[in-house]
């Protein structure tokens, strides 16, 4: 059957360049810098919503 490998072109185009996509998935696998920590917003001490 001539012409069912030649399926370019379906699907959506994508948004981002392989490289730009290379590096955000490095960064998101790097560790973060500094340590994590949860604070209070200012508005939320206020309003006793904590």
């Amino acid at each position: 059957m001539q012409g069912l490998d030649d399926l370019g072109g379906q699907g959506r185009k994508r948004r981002i360049t392989e490289e730009v996509r290379s590096r955000i998935i490095a960064l998101v696998k790097t560790v973060p810098p500094g340590p994590l920590r949860w604070e209070r917003t200012p508005s939320a001490s206020r309003t006793r919503l904590t």
